[in-house]
Parts: structure tokens; C-alpha cells; sequence
């Protein structure tokens, strides 16, 4: 058994772990196949675009994240904001 990205049990376990639901959580990364395709497990997803996904490869992907941000640096001043 396979349990990993984008597979839901992934999201489940971490749920079983934590106490936290699917809501509430978040899948941060760089590719559209894996990690954003984990939003299919009903939690939230941010795109980097400092890895491997382009944003012109947005226009085909068969998911689309809820935020897309450049990188890291572009996340953490969301969030900073956010808060304020």
C-alpha cells in the first residue's frame, strides 16, 4: 500500500494524528500533479512558483491551487498580512 501524495488517505492520517480537519489544513508546494492535487482531499493549497510548475502551466493543469504565490518569501507576507 501506497500512501502518499495526492492520494486522500495521505490527508486522513494526518487528520487521525492530529485532531485537525481537512479545513484546516494546507498543502504548500511546486507541483501541480502532487501537491495541489491534494486540495481534492478538501484542504487548501498554495502553488510556489520557485520550483518546478510554471505559471503558464496553470491554463492546463487539471487543478488550481486556491493560492499561487512566486516563493517562499511571497508566502510568509501573505500570511504577515493576513494577521495584521
Amino acid at each position: 500500500i501506497v500512501v502518499g501524495k495526492p492520494n486522500p488517505p495521505m490527508v486522513e492520517a494526518i487528520v487521525e494524528l492530529t485532531g485537525f480537519e481537512p479545513g484546516q489544513l494546507t498543502m504548500v508546494g511546486d507541483r501541480l500533479y502532487t501537491d495541489i492535487a491534494m486540495g481534492k482531499a478538501g484542504i487548501r493549497t498554495v502553488l510556489v512558483l520557485s520550483g518546478e510548475t510554471k505559471r503558464q502551466d496553470l491554463s492546463e493543469a487539471p487543478w488550481q491551487p486556491d493560492l499561487v504565490c512566486e516563493d517562499l518569501r511571497e508566502l510568509l507576507d501573505v500570511l504577515c498580512e493576513d494577521r495584521t
